[in-house]
């Protein structure tokens, strides 16, 4: 990882809310901890997106910090995909889960908690979800997909 991508995450890490995120965000930096950075990287961008979304014609719930969508994405090509952030809110959020042949529904909330939770179903019947919450206790679980990352409290790094 090098230029901006280490100081997006480098930033990041110095505005955990705890020490051990704090610890364990300063691990995601290692070139051995790629595969867990990566389900960090996907989760944190989704929940930045949904963020975003607060307040919007596309936010279900209307109370202020938090967030609930579901909604029908626009199919994107390759390029579409390359641009992620550059698209659509819901458009961007299907950027970060596999490629489908059909345009994917996005459904899902993201507390004001920051607690995540974001489905993208296709209409093979496949979904791939997006979750970041935090455990009774203090450990943050990242999920996209079938890949999981746990920061525990005291800063470990854990893929499941």
């Amino acid at each position: 990882m090098f230029g901006l991508n280490f100081q997006i995450n480098t930033q990041k890490a110095y505005a955990a809310k705890t020490p051990g995120e704090r610890k364990a965000r300063m691990q995601l930096l290692s070139p051995k901890n790629d595969e867990a950075r990566k389900v960090v990287d996907k989760v944190d961008f989704v929940s930045k997106t949904m963020k975003e979304l607060d307040g919007t014609g596309l936010d279900k719930d209307g109370a202020e910090g938090s967030v609930s969508v579901d909604g029908q994405a626009k199919q994107l090509g390759t390029i579409g995909r390359w641009l992620q952030a550059a698209n659509q809110p819901l458009e961007a959020i299907t950027t970060q889960a596999p490629k489908a042949d059909q345009a994917p529904r996005v459904t899902g909330t993201r507390a004001d908690n920051g607690d995540l939770s974001v489905n993208v179903e296709y209409s093979e019947g496949k979904s791939f979800l997006f979750s970041e919450k935090t455990d009774e206790d203090g450990s943050k679980v990242f999920q996209a997909g079938n890949q999981t990352v746990r920061m525990t409290n005291n800063g470990n790094l854990l893929m499941e």
